[in-house]
């Protein structure tokens, strides 16, 4: 099973944050309960152990890049973003800065 980074919103605040979830090409197996099964966790155990590897970082950079141009595909797309980002970080011109710093 492989990781990838995905930007979620954090819980109660609006504000975009960072998650490290687990994909294989398919749904993770579920219990009764409708929780993630034993894989999901056996996956956050090996990440906490050995950390991702530069294939996963990267790929995780690609696809957040991929985002970045998808997401300025329209003019109503590209002016949402910019209003998000002026309201919730008062920097609308983060839109050009973002992906240099999440690359960095």
């Amino acid at each position: 099973m492989t990781s990838s980074l995905l930007s979620i919103p954090a819980a109660g605040s609006g504000a975009p944050g960072t998650v490290f979830i687990p994909s294989g090409g398919h749904t993770p197996a579920r219990r009764k309960n409708g929780r993630p099964g034993k894989a999901v966790y056996d996956e956050f155990e090996a990440v906490k152990k050995d950390g991702i590897t530069a294939q996963e970082l990267e790929k995780a950079r690609i696809q957040f890049l991929r985002g970045e141009i998808q997401g300025r595909s329209n003019d109503l797309n590209l002016a949402n973003r910019i209003g998000f980002l002026a309201v919730y970080y008062n920097d609308p011109n983060l839109i050009n800065t973002t992906y240099e710093k999440i690359a960095a």
